[in-house]
């Protein structure tokens, strides 16, 4: 029986926290259930703490539900996935940017390590990554960020795990969701593939 989804910001900042809230408002608006938003908010000492008290913001997540990370990536192949803390909003000749902050990024291993850290059960099954370019291999890595993230859950205990990237960049508004403009330059699609590919 499928589970839940829900979305999953590693960097719960206002940027990303204004990406799911865009995201279930397109939802809402389609007769969609909007997805529980989980956000980890939490840094150093503090962080460390409510991990080893076993309160990771993953340990509800059931093995049968879906979990969506939201984060930045690059249209053209991701070799890490992360976002800015504390980045400030602004509005440009009518269109709002997101300057300054610090960078909090991981690569596939690391991220790996952060979602067991996070208690992400050994059991689970269904990760997807909404993430610019995390189906496409960049041109300095020898494979996509979603393959190497697959390949490190594995690693870890991970068995069940599937793993899926997308396959351009990844966009969200409170009109249409979640959308995908697809980047064909130097990918070569595969059997299923439409504007994701997934390992598992």
């Amino acid at each position: 029986m499928p589970g839940m989804g829900y979305i999953y910001l590693p960097v719960g900042s206002d940027e990303m926290l204004e990406f799911a809230n865009d995201w279930n408002t397109s939802r809402k608006r389609r007769g969609e259930a909007e997805l529980p938003v989980i956000a980890t908010t939490s840094r150093g000492a503090m962080k460390v703490i409510r991990r080893l008290c076993g309160h990771g913001n993953l340990r509800h997540v059931g093995t049968e539900d879906t979990l969506f990370v939201i984060a930045h990536g690059s249209a053209q192949g991701s070799r890490y996935i992360g976002a800015a803390r504390d980045a400030q909003r602004e509005l440009r000749r009518g269109v709002t940017v997101w300057e300054g902050g610090t960078m909090k990024k991981w690569s596939p291993p690391e991220f790996a390590q952060h979602l067991e850290k996070e208690g992400l059960p050994k059991g689970f099954r269904d990760l997807r990554l909404v993430a610019c370019g995390s189906g496409l291999k960049s041109p300095k890595a020898e494979r996509p960020y979603g393959e190497d993230l697959f390949n490190a859950l594995r690693a870890n205990g991970y068995w069940k795990i599937q793993v899926t990237g997308y396959l351009g960049a990844v966009r969200f508004t409170d009109m249409y969701g979640l959308t995908v403009e697809y980047n064909s330059h130097g990918v070569t699609l595969e059997p299923g593939d439409e504007f994701t590919r997934t390992w598992m």
